[in-house]
Order: structure tokens, then C-alpha cells, then sequence
């Protein structure tokens, strides 16, 4: 499998590059807020505005970053699956008409549609999960780090307890 997703380096690289983007803005959406709830309950109105403009930019990059994300993993997903049915069909092609007289129809159709499915949809979405909770656990860490080291070590504790 991890041949199929090397050949999609460059888009496998824009959709890391992407969801960095997307975990950025989750992570200055998380830090706006808090401002704007400071700045609410401190009665400073022009820094609330401020705060409040930016959460909406913020959101909004989190919805476009994320549109564009879906977009890729998809791609690259759908170039992986047309890359093995490719594969595939050559092998029963090579392979001659007699091999598909040793199993039923519904074998092969299962091979070639059903299971490229449940590969799509368990295995390569799997990947996307975890590049991005990768990145997200990262910047959050890195941000709360910036914060406050103690609070990180503490919140690092507990995360381990």
C-alpha cells in the first residue's frame, strides 16, 4: 500500500500542508476567543470587535482549509484505489480466462468494488486521522508550551495518569 501513496507525493504533501494551515487556525481561533471573552468581561468593546472579526476569519479559514483537505484525501485516496484496480485487472488479465472459472462471480466483484470500498474507507481515511490528530496534538502542545510551560507539564501529567 505504501507504494501506491509514495506516487502521490506532491498532493500528499499540499494535504499535510493544508491541514497545518487548518490546525493553525483552530489553534489562533482557540487564543481569539479567549481574548474576546477577556475583553467582554473587562468592558473593552473595541477589543471585543477585534476578537470577534477574527474568530469569524478564523472560522471561516477552519471551513475552507477543511473543504480543500476533503478535496485531496480524496484524490489521492481515488488515485490509490484506481492505481490497484488497475493492478489488479492486468493481474487477471495476465493471468488468462481460466482463472475465472475457479471462483464465483461475485468473488471478483467483490475484490474489485466492495473491498476497494472498505480500503478507502478504513485504511486511507485512517491515515488522514492520524496526520492530522498528529498536527493538531503538536501545535496545541506547542502553543500551550508558549502560554505557559507549567500549565503544559501539568496538563502532560494528567494526560498520562
Amino acid at each position: 500500500m505504501k507504494t501506491y501513496i509514495k506516487k502521490q507525493k506532491l498532493l500528499l504533501l499540499f494535504e499535510v500542508f493544508i491541514s497545518l494551515l487548518n490546525a493553525i487556525s483552530k489553534v489562533v481561533l482557540s487564543f481569539q476567543m479567549g481574548t474576546m471573552t477577556n475583553a467582554a468581561v473587562d468592558g473593552r468593546p473595541r477589543e471585543l470587535e477585534l476578537s470577534a472579526v477574527y474568530c469569524v476569519i478564523c472560522l471561516g479559514l477552519c471551513y475552507v482549509f477543511q473543504i480543500i483537505t476533503t478535496y485531496f484525501r480524496k484524490k489521492i485516496s481515488g488515485n490509490c484505489i484506481r492505481a490497484i484496480k488497475n493492478d489488479l485487472y492486468h493481474a487477471f488479465s495476465r493471468s488468462g480466462i481460466g482463472v475465472f472459472h475457479k471462483k464465483p462471480d461475485s468473488y471478483y466483484f467483490n475484490l474489485l468494488h466492495g473491498d476497494m470500498d472498505l480500503l478507502e474507507r478504513d485504511y486511507f481515511d485512517s491515515i488522514w486521522r492520524a496526520i492530522n490528530l498528529i498536527l493538531q496534538v503538536i501545535l496545541c502542545a506547542a502553543a500551550m508550551l508558549f502560554v505557559s510551560p507549567q500549565l503544559f507539564v501539568i496538563f502532560t501529567v494528567v494526560s498520562f495518569a
